[in-house]
């Protein structure tokens, strides 16, 4: 029996059939529906329901833009998908906030069905049905006053620096995320994953990240002083994990693994930034419940919500489109890896133990105090290697410092 029901949208009858052609083996596997515009799409799925929504964007009358603004607010059950020309960049600022994946014609059958199966896998990361329709409806991360502040100033500044734009996303997880989706996206057809913010943002340009960052659809930032504080220790702890983790993927690796350390390190906590501006409410009694009976807050988690903010923050970006390794690895981060010896470790070894050691070296809680660092003899981590990590990594933390007390100066 299908396990998957899909809508397909185009106004272009030929387009349809030729989908209907490609995917027809997989008729036995997903129930597929073709609907001839965005009227037609918006009642059929009245009418039943679509785990999936693939629609083209130029479209006379009821037009894809209307259509995924309809669905993610009448249907957040529902994933988005984009597939639509390469002229249909110039909607970005439009629809960044409503796709989920942006796929571009011409898509062959084969792509289309791994996003799809990709896709589909990720209901088995995320069992229950009420994050699912959360995370779905997310047009994004929220982002933090102050950074949002100082990166418009940046770049509608006359003074405009690409460097400056790349430091500033950095900085935060909402915008880094976004950032390195659409770069990674068909849209732009990189032949590699780009996996460093930095490089995101000088292959993007400034017009798109200006494009990107002015879309008033695509960002919140954070209203509430509370919640503002504890994302800004979220990213805090994200940047130290990944100060951490290039120093041991160095260490371990070549560039490309730092690279891809830096990026899994950057946003492996996108979840915890989920559940405390989603639901706030149930966010704090998982950080009570961890507090009061000094346990690891993913533990506590799992009382609350069934899942860890490992799961659900994978998969918003799985069903973002990103890498699988870098998916994988977020999903992982709590769970101890298999001892490796002196192997090159893999991403998500390298990230679940820049997590513990940025935990057990900058404790904020009784539970961090008492982090357990048996693994790392199980992992085959000896003394020698520690303290080459530690000592990669203090000059980052000094300069740091040094600059946070200048930028307190002024």
């Amino acid at each position: 029996m299908p396990t998957s029901t899909i809508l397909f949208v185009d106004d272009d009858i030929a387009v349809l059939n030729g989908m209907q052609r490609s995917l027809y083996k997989m008729r036995s596997v997903w129930q597929m529906d073709f609907a001839g515009g965005g009227a037609e799409a918006m009642q059929r799925m009245s009418e039943r329901s679509y785990d999936l929504l693939v629609t083209d964007i130029r479209m006379p009358d009821v037009d894809g833009v209307e259509l995924l603004g309809w669905a993610q607010r009448k249907h957040p059950q529902t994933l988005r998908f984009v597939l639509s020309g390469q002229s249909d960049s110039r909607h970005l600022e439009q629809i960044m906030g409503l796709t989920h994946q942006f796929l571009t014609k011409p898509c062959s059958a084969n792509s289309l069905k791994t996003a799809i199966q990709r896709a589909e896998q990720l209901r088995f990361l995320l069992v229950d049905a009420e994050l699912q329709r959360l995370v779905n409806r997310m047009k994004g991360l929220p982002i933090l006053p102050a950074v949002l502040a100082e990166l418009t100033t940046a770049i509608t500044s006359a003074d405009q620096s690409l460097r400056r734009v790349a430091e500033i996303i950095g900085r935060d997880m909402g915008l880094a995320a976004k950032v390195l989706q659409l770069v990674n996206s068909p849209l732009f057809g990189l032949r590699q994953q780009v996996n460093n913010p930095h490089q995101a943002v000088v292959l993007l340009g400034l017009d798109t990240i200006k494009t990107l960052i002015l879309a008033a659809s695509t960002f919140d930032a954070l209203q509430d002083t509370e919640t503002s504080a504890l994302a800004e220790e979220i990213c805090d702890h994200a940047a130290r994990v990944g100060w951490i983790a290039r120093c041991i993927a160095k260490d371990r690796g070549d560039e490309n693994a730092v690279n891809w350390a830096l990026a899994g390190s950057l946003l492996h906590d996108v979840g915890k930034l989920i559940l405390s501006t989603q639901i706030p409410d149930l966010a704090i009694e998982a950080a009570e419940l961890a507090q009061a009976e000094n346990i690891p807050l993913f533990q506590a988690e799992i009382e609350i919500f069934g899942q860890t903010h490992a799961e659900i923050g994978a998969y918003l970006l799985g069903i973002w489109g990103f890498d699988e390794r870098l998916v994988a690895a977020i999903a992982t981060h709590h769970r101890r890896p298999p001892a490796m010896g002196q192997a090159p470790l893999s991403l998500s070894a390298v990230i679940y133990l820049a997590d513990l050691l940025e935990h057990a070296w900058f404790p904020t809680s009784a539970a961090d105090h008492q982090t357990d660092l048996a693994p790392l003899d199980q992992l085959g981590i000896t003394e020698e290697q520690l303290t080459k990590w530690f000592a990669c990594f203090q000059p980052t933390i000094a300069l740091d410092d040094k600059e946070s007390m200048g930028n307190q100066d002024e």
